[in-house]
């Protein structure tokens, strides 16, 4: 089946996104019986010669497949320009959207909210710490098949997703809490906390290297390991470390700590196997992903899925 690309030119835009680097746009649907009048999409523009729109669609997808809480992702154009919608996952005005940096200023006031990049106050032990003392729970019924619904437990499956595709950009804006208040009494109240569905995964799956790079890096296994060894996660270790652990390396230590949380998440994306990754990526519309693109995504998760095997091996023995 391949993946439908929905034309939005006749939606109703009514707002530009703020958050983040790249130009996004509100809009509210109408006129296709697959997204109801009035419903809330966020269209996301790729940037020029990078492959953020096949990426986000491909990430959302290993996702549905692992059974990861995740923001919906549709390929989409508007005005001719390709790009994807992700529906808003904020279901009533009760909920309000907290970002990471937010929250990490109210544990630590000194904390730069704005500094996304080689920011060390970002550290795993810090988000585990916040999701832990506001009693987050999962985002989504969908982990109702784990033991574990708390939000720290998902948390490790947004990780090793991170790892299984190489998301380069979990930096403090692209996780958050949803808090639901309730308003029945004169003060509005907390009634609810949550983790927000992992978001944001354009920059993943070497979506900014050049076709002919790509070619070169699946003709040289060394150069390959290279490129894969040297993603970095955006979240660290210690605040006094000199850079970010790669993802694979965050998911070994964190499950080091806490095997419990992340053992279904490592078990699930060891059985992703080479035929369920073909049927994605076949997926795509004629012309969306390139095919040294699409060879060198696979290739990637290849390496990554072994990479993540032998860490779920080293903590169930």
């Amino acid at each position: 089946m391949t993946f439908p690309v929905y034309r939005i030119d006749g939606w109703q835009s009514y707002a530009e996104e703020q958050m983040g680097s790249k130009r996004k746009i509100w809009f509210r649907s109408s006129g296709t019986p697959e997204c109801p009048d009035g419903e809330e999409y966020l269209f996301k523009y790729p940037r020029e010669g990078f492959g953020e729109d096949w990426a986000e669609k491909a990430a959302a997808e290993v996702a549905e497949t692992m059974q990861i809480p995740h923001a919906e992702v549709e390929l989409a154009t508007f005005m001719g320009q390709k790009g994807t919608i992700s529906k808003s996952f904020m279901s009533s005005d009760q909920e309000n959207l907290y970002h990471g940096n937010q929250l990490l200023e109210l544990f630590l006031p000194e904390y730069d909210t704005q500094k996304n990049f080689g920011q060390s106050d970002h550290t795993y032990q810090r988000i585990v710490n916040i999701i832990g003392s506001l009693g987050a729970s999962a985002a989504s019924p969908m982990l109702s098949v784990l033991d574990d619904d708390s939000g720290i437990a998902c948390l490790a499956g947004y990780l090793t997703l991170d790892a299984l595709i190489g998301n380069s950009d979990r930096h403090h804006e692209n996780w958050a809490l949803i808090v639901t208040f309730s308003r029945e009494e004169d003060l509005p109240a907390v009634s609810r906390v949550k983790l927000a569905p992992t978001f944001d995964h354009a920059s993943s799956l070497g979506r900014e290297l050049s076709d002919e790079r790509r070619l070169m890096l699946l003709n040289d296994v060394e150069k390959a390991r290279s490129y894969y060894e040297h993603c970095p996660s955006r979240i660290y270790w210690n605040e006094t470390d000199a850079r970010p652990l790669h993802p694979a390396e965050l998911v070994r230590r964190a499950a080091e700590q806490s095997p419990a949380a992340f053992a279904p998440w490592l078990d699930r994306a060891a059985k992703i196997d080479d035929r369920m990754i073909d049927e994605m990526f076949s997926s795509f519309p004629p012309g969306w992903i390139s095919s040294p693109a699409l060879a060198f995504a696979k290739a990637f998760i290849g390496m990554a899925r072994g990479e993540l095997a032998e860490i779920h091996r080293s903590i169930v023995q």
